[in-house]
């Protein structure tokens, strides 16, 4: 390993270190602010066992408090050090639910699949703009030659796993953590956009360049599955078959979105002869009839 590749490597560990010990105050704003929208819902609510509800769920979250922020930081670490190869793989639905696994579940952990499942809906809606910059600048500190954001430890997918573990640890009812995860959820988006800012402004900092998404057809493209020259993939349906699309990543990634370079060697290819016999028939393409004379 060349020693620009050790320096990257070392500061890539010392990002993810950072981040670890950062979680204890990201955990510490979450509780805060579950617990002043619970407050104020009690003092609000009219319905009285809807009230009772939030002043339970209210009293178990005081109980739990110090050892949800002492434990999320631990439980990060443990989920950032799981890899890429222990994440789910993705789904066949877009709603980042499996649900012949559904179908095996009882109604509690259903309704956490569910709360996870928004969650990651709302982070990655949240950090998608400046998710896409640090994933540039995670894959070149890790040493890749392309953005592989499924590589990133950091991503919100591992955020949110490690916050339902921590919730889940405390023993409260199903109905409790519900009502814990519909304020956090919202919160933990903004949270780790304020994150990622800081995570990106610190890489580059200390010298880090990013690297780029790859593009169709590039040797870095060519030895990941379903990428290859554009006359390997049957035509102008292959040809946008391949570009990467949000349902192509792990549950919680952001996918590499096709850059301005991958727009444009696809409508170039679509306008070349090849390109225009790949063409789906349509009527503008069709001869025109001669009228009768």
């Amino acid at each position: 390993m060349s020693q620009a590749a050790s320096r990257s490597r070392t500061v890539f560990r010392a990002c993810v270190v950072s981040a670890v010990r950062e979680g204890e105050a990201l955990m510490g704003k979450l509780v805060e602010v579950t617990r002043n929208a619970l407050t104020q819902e009690e003092s609000s609510v009219r319905n009285v066992q809807q009230r009772n509800n939030i002043s339970d769920a209210l009293g178990v979250l005081k109980q739990h408090e110090a050892g949800m922020v002492k434990g999320y930081s631990m439980a990060l670490l443990e989920i950032f050090a799981e890899g890429p190869s222990n994440a789910k793989a993705r789904p066949a639905d877009e709603t980042g639910m499996d649900f012949g696994e559904l179908s095996l579940m009882d109604e509690s952990e259903m309704q956490d699949q569910v709360e996870l499942s928004k969650a990651q809906q709302q982070a990655v809606h949240a950090t998608e703009a400046v998710l896409a910059e640090l994933n540039t600048l995670v894959s070149s500190a890790q040493g890749l030659r392309s953005v592989q954001p499924e590589r990133n430890p950091l991503r919100p997918e591992n955020y949110i796993r490690a916050l339902q573990r921590v919730v889940s640890e405390t023993g409260a009812p199903s109905e409790v953590r519900q009502l814990w995860m519909q304020h956090m959820r919202s919160l933990l988006g903004k949270l780790l956009e304020v994150e990622y800012q800081r995570m990106a402004k610190s890489l580059r900092e200390q010298g880090i360049e990013p690297v780029g998404y790859a593009v169709l057809g590039s040797p870095a493209m060519a030895g990941r599955t379903g990428y290859g020259p554009a006359q390997g993939m049957g035509g102008a349906r292959g040809m946008a078959a391949a570009i990467p699309r949000a349902t192509d990543n792990p549950v919680g990634t952001v996918a590499p979105r096709a850059t301005v370079a991958t727009q444009a060697m696809a409508v170039a290819w679509v306008g070349t002869r090849a390109g225009r016999a790949n063409r789906p028939c349509s009527r503008r393409w069709l001869p025109r009839r001669k009228r009768p004379s």
